[in-house]
């Protein structure tokens, strides 16, 4: 899978949301993806920050 098979609703969402994501490191942001989409992340908490950190 590559960065261009994600679905383009959360990157929709934070752009509505007035989040500029363009300087986020894509692998990071990827794996952020991925690991809440696969349950490995559930902790809204540790989502946050990880959201944060982009």
């Amino acid at each position: 899978m590559s960065h261009l098979d994600l679905p383009l609703g959360p990157a929709l969402r934070t752009a509505l949301n007035g989040v500029d994501l363009a300087g986020a490191d894509q692998d990071t942001a990827y794996a952020l993806v991925v690991d809440v989409a696969s349950g490995t992340e559930a902790e809204v908490g540790r989502i946050a920050g990880r959201l944060r950190g982009l």
